[in-house]
Formats: C-alpha cells, structure tokens, sequence
C-alpha cells in the first residue's frame, strides 16, 4: 500500500480494484461475523452453565456422600466428581482462541494441587 502511494507504476490489478465496489462484500462479512461470535458466545455460555449446574449437583452429592458412605469411599467418590467437573471446562472451548480452560494449564493444574486422580485412574 505504501508502495502504490510513492511510486508512479501502477499494476493492472490496481486500476481493476479501483473500479470494483467492495462495500457489499464488507457489509456481508461484518454481519457474518457479528451473528458468528453472538451464536459462539451464547454456545460457550450455555455449555458454561451446564458445568455450573454440574457444581451444585456434585455439591449435593458430595454432603450426602460424606454423611452416609465410609470415609475412604466417600472421599474417593468425592475425588473422581470433582475431577469430572474439571473436566467438563476443559470440553469448553472459545472457537479460534484456544481454550481458558486447557488441560494442560486448567485440569493438570487442579488435579495436581488437589490430588484429585492418579496417573493410574
């Protein structure tokens, strides 16, 4: 572009695109984009809000869990839930952004400082 404005040669291609209205094609793409990220940002809220809910159920579970189960059962069980939940952000993902939640920096993370499963299970 630069080049086109300091220099007196100008391509065929330059006189060809001159001529051409693009505007179309312009308001064509932002309203693509617009209804894109709207539908991609309401997937990734609505799979967001499962994984919420998922909290209070495990939540529940959890009390009930530890209340009527041995202990080592209850924590094991408690252990896997909590994991499962973690593993639910890690399946969200914010299309051509890569994920916030990725399993190397969110589940690995979590599961390490929490212990939550082993490399066995």
């Amino acid at each position: 572009r630069a080049f086109a404005h300091t220099s007196d040669y100008a391509p065929e291609e330059a006189d060809v695109m001159e001529k051409t209205n693009i505007s179309v094609l312009g308001g064509f793409l932002s309203f693509f984009l617009v209804l894109f990220v709207n539908q991609t940002n309401g997937r990734f809220l609505e799979m967001y809000g499962f994984s919420k809910a998922c909290s209070g159920r495990i939540q529940d579970v959890a009390g009930l869990a530890r209340t009527q189960l041995p202990t080592d059962l209850a924590n094991k069980l408690i252990r896997h839930f909590n994991a499962a939940h973690i593993s639910g952000y890690v399946g969200l993902n914010a299309i051509g952004a890569g994920s916030p939640y990725s399993k190397t920096y969110f589940f690995n993370h979590y599961n390490k400082v929490h212990n939550l499963l082993s490399s066995y299970e």
